[in-house]
C-alpha cells in the first residue's frame, strides 16, 4: 500500500474522521436554521472539494435544467486552486438526498427563484449555497510566493472556513480543520485500494489527462468506487 500521506502537505494533516466522529459531525451540522445548508456543505468536503471551490459552486453546476441531480460534475478552472478544470461526483446516497433536502428547503422558502421552471425553479446562476439572506458566501484575495519567487494570488472563503470550522469544534474532533473532510475522502479511497493518480486526481492536487480520460471511459468503475462510499464507514 503506497503512503496517502504524500499527497498532502505539513499544513494539511488534519485528522481524519473516524466513523462516530463522521456521524457526529453531521448530526451536529443538522442543527439550526440553516442545517440542511450545512449538512449538504459537509458532504461535498467529504467528497474532496475544498472550501473554495463549495463556495464557488453555482445551482447550474450540478442540477440538469429538468431539476435532475447530477451524478458527475464539472469544477471549471476559476473555482479550482491550481485553476484546472476536473470532475466530481454525487453518488453517495446520503450525500445526494442532503442536496436535494437542500435545494427543495431553497425552492420552500423562494430564496433567489428563477424566471422559469428549470433548475427547480431556482436560479440556476445564483451560488448553490447562500450565506445571509439571498447572497452567497464571498471571498477575499490573498497572495503567496511561490518556489520560483514569483507571486500567485488566489481566493479564500473565510466565511465558509469558519461554519465548518465551528462545526468541527462543537462535535469536539481533535486535530480536525477544514481539511480533514478532503483527508478522509482521500483515506477512505486508498483503504479501498484505488490508484493514487485516480486519488490526486479527485482531490484535484494533479492533473492528468490520461485519468481524465481514464474516468470518462469507463463511468461504471467510478460509480462503484465513489457510491456509498462511507455506506460501511
Amino acid at each position: 500500500m503506497y503512503n496517502f500521506e504524500l499527497l498532502l502537505n505539513d499544513k494539511e494533516k488534519a485528522s481524519v474522521l473516524k466513523p462516530s466522529e463522521f456521524k457526529r459531525l453531521k448530526r451536529e451540522a443538522t442543527y439550526g436554521r440553516n442545517g440542511l445548508r450545512n449538512l449538504a456543505i459537509v458532504w461535498f468536503s467529504f467528497s474532496g472539494l475544498r472550501v473554495t471551490e463549495i463556495a464557488h459552486l453555482k445551482v447550474k453546476d450540478i442540477l440538469e435544467k429538468n431539476g435532475d441531480l447530477r451524478e458527475q460534475y464539472r469544477l471549471p478552472s476559476s473555482y479550482t486552486k491550481n485553476s484546472e478544470s476536473r470532475w466530481a461526483y454525487i453518488l453517495d446516497d446520503e450525500h445526494r438526498t442532503a442536496v436535494n433536502n437542500y435545494l427543495n428547503w431553497r425552492k420552500e422558502k423562494r430564496l433567489r427563484l428563477g424566471l422559469n421552471n428549470q433548475y427547480l425553479g431556482l436560479s440556476g446562476d445564483s451560488p448553490l449555497f447562500l450565506s445571509r439572506g439571498e447572497s452567497g458566501f464571498t471571498f477575499i484575495e490573498k497572495e503567496y510566493k511561490k518556489a520560483d519567487d514569483t507571486i500567485e494570488y488566489y481566493s479564500v472563503c473565510s466565511s465558509l472556513q469558519q461554519l465548518l470550522s465551528k462545526l468541527y469544534k462543537t462535535t469536539g474532533v481533535l486535530g480536525a480543520s477544514t481539511h480533514s473532510g478532503r483527508r478522509t475522502f482521500g483515506t477512505r479511497l486508498a483503504e479501498r485500494g484505488v490508484d493514487l493518480d485516480l486519488i490526486r486526481y479527485l482531490l484535484g492536487h494533479k492533473s492528468k489527462q490520461q485519468t481524465l480520460d481514464y474516468i470518462d471511459a469507463d463511468p461504471k468503475r467510478g460509480r462503484m468506487i465513489l457510491k456509498n462510499i462511507y455506506g460501511d464507514f
